[in-house]
């Protein structure tokens, strides 16, 4: 071969896809379209280097790698304004190499956008009252994280019930808004699994069902992966090993008679992250929310500060995904690309043996795990933004605009990927308190009053900073009872209080002291407007049996005896 013949031969085995009648994908330009038809289509024929001797090293010529990019980039364009994709074609390792390094798909690293806890009562609130400290004890890791102590990490699957809410993001969102005064700003919304199925389908991962339903103009999108309500040995270690690194070993019980432990561990509560991811192609800007629940954190998040010069990432570096396998090889693709999407750097793995006891642990960064996991790890965000921009393409190529009662499936069947219409529960994607408040906002604006909104969250920043140094000093006053009564009482004692961080059980003894009855009384009067506003309402429910949004929204805005602490509260914290 020539060194013409070289220079004129690209590699378009991927670009050159045979969509399901036959033919090849019209190009638009016709310049490059004639020229391309001049040239010698051969995927492997341009060796990229070689070192050995006696063999010439052929490159091709820049010109060549121009008129291949823009090839390349006119049939990525056309893929994604398509009304479906060819499963076979993204995962060949063609696609997944010549995709990686396109230009024109960027992805900003992500950020959060807020924090919600939920209780074990279900009650929801922004900021991290449920959050849980990262411990290492040492009376069971030694210095190279060999277990000291007999674990076994099965104990408790027999009762334990997962309690999982996928509701609660709804309730945070509602908070969010009523705080802000404005619809939160986003495209599209996931939870980390659906979307995580979705970037991994190029890997022959095979998705749950994916469902949405468009709700003033942003898409909600939740998959039908149902969860289990009693878990079996497997499952309950990784559940026990968290709970392991996230309680005091005082607290700790080894004791197979004691229930108390598993009582705690089914009525723990939540804290997740609402992570923010903005993707640009072609001039197109799109935000994706993500909820990602938090296993821990390596310090208090109210800790953390919030000046405007403050970048939110650096509140998702906080954050600890825990993980608990089997002694053997493992996957760990999907994992990684979870955290990624949850922007969380940190990873604590642990092992265990065929006796579901613990072995070891190791902590490892999540870079590190994209790089052995993905050959070409880029290629996760180009396929994250190229499957966001495509399903944004399908919704506006239809002719109507989408009713938020319709509920559409991301099928895969047939071999490609495609949207359409389906007969699914409504009030699975959507819940209609959600809808209500969507509609009541829109039409009536914060509570119908929008005098005295900015005085009344004036109002709780300055009863949350008031008096800080005498708060202190409370909190040392309890904190040292905490400690006198903790050497007095028993071990039974101990073992039958809950399980909370060491923030919170600070936080909890402050919100019972004597001294901060009238901080707490202070509080309640200053939503006194706000349940005055809303009273009409609350008689209307109770005749009518309805639910009502301003009611559900005072009594997540109701001061909660842990935002006493010396800290701001955690709705403010978190803004």
């Amino acid at each position: 071969m020539s060194r013409l013949q070289a220079n004129r031969t690209v590699d378009l085995k991927m670009v050159l896809a045979i969509d399901r009648n036959g033919s090849e994908s019209p190009i638009e330009t016709e310049s490059l379209s004639n020229l391309l038809s001049k040239m010698v289509i051969q995927p492997s024929s341009i060796p990229e280097s070689s070192n050995k001797q006696g063999t010439d090293t052929i490159e091709p010529s820049k010109t060549t790698n121009t008129i291949w990019r823009l090839f390349l980039e006119q049939r990525i364009s056309s893929m994604i304004h398509s009304s479906e994709i060819s499963l076979s074609l993204i995962k060949t390792k063609e696609f997944h190499r010549e995709v990686a390094y396109l230009k024109s798909i960027l992805k900003d690293p992500p950020t959060e956008l807020f924090c919600y806890s939920t209780t074990k009562d279900g009650d929801t609130f922004l900021g991290s009252l449920s959050s849980r400290k990262l411990y290492f004890n040492s009376e069971i890791f030694d210095e190279n994280h060999q277990v000291i102590s007999n674990i076994d990490l099965s104990k408790g699957y027999q009762t334990f019930r997962k309690i999982y809410s996928p509701f609660s993001k709804y309730k945070a969102f509602q908070i969010y808004e009523a705080q802000s005064n404005k619809k939160t700003k986003f495209d599209m919304h996931f939870s980390r699994g659906s979307l995580s199925s979705l970037l991994l389908l190029p890997f022959n991962y095979q998705p749950n069902n994916l469902y949405f339903s468009v709700l003033d103009g942003q898409v909600f999108v939740h998959d039908d992966n149902k969860i289990r309500s009693k878990l079996n040995q497997t499952s309950m270690t990784g559940v026990n090993f968290e709970h392991l690194l996230t309680t005091e070993w005082d607290q700790v019980s080894n004791d197979d008679d004691d229930d108390e432990k598993e009582k705690s561990i089914e009525d723990c509560s939540r804290f997740c992250t609402m992570v923010q991811h903005d993707l640009h192609y072609q001039g197109v800007d799109l935000r994706v929310l993500v909820s990602c629940e938090v296993d821990a954190c390596w310090e208090n998040p109210s800790s953390i500060p919030r000046e405007p010069d403050f970048t939110s990432m650096e509140a998702l570096k906080n954050y600890v995904e825990i993980k608990c396998h089997k002694e053997t090889k493992t996957r760990v693709d999907s994992i990684a690309v979870r955290n990624q999407l949850a922007g969380c750097e940190d990873m604590i793995i642990g092992y265990r043996n065929e006796k579901f006891e613990l072995c070891s642990m190791k902590q490892c960064k999540n870079s590190k795990l994209m790089k052995k996991s993905f050959k070409d790890p880029k290629f996760i965000d180009v396929w994250f933004v190229m499957v966001i921009m495509w399903i944004n393409n399908v919704i506006k190529s239809w002719d109507t605009k989408p009713d938020p009662d319709t509920i559409y499936q991301i099928d895969l069947a047939n071999g490609v990927m495609n949207i359409h219409p389906t007969q699914h529960d409504v009030e699975s994607i959507i819940p209609s308190h959600f809808k209500e408040w969507r509609r009541q906002f829109s039409e009536e604006g914060y509570l119908n009053k929008p005098e005295g909104k900015e005085e009344k969250w004036a109002n709780l920043e300055e009863l949350s900073l008031k008096d800080e140094s005498a708060s202190k000093e409370a909190a040392a006053k309890e904190t040292s009872k905490k400690d006198s009564l903790k050497k007095e009482s028993s071990k039974k004692e101990l073992q039958k209080k809950k399980f909370p961080s060491k923030e919170c059980l600070k936080v909890e003894s402050i919100g019972e002291s004597d001294e901060n009855t009238e901080s707490i009384e202070s509080s309640k009067n200053q939503c006194q407007g706000l349940t005055k506003a809303g009273q009409k309402c609350k008689n209307r429910v109770k005749k009518e049996n309805k639910y009502c949004w301003r009611h559900d929204l005072e009594r997540s805005l109701t001061p909660h005896k842990a935002f006493t602490s010396p800290t701001p509260p955690p709705s403010i914290m978190c803004t």
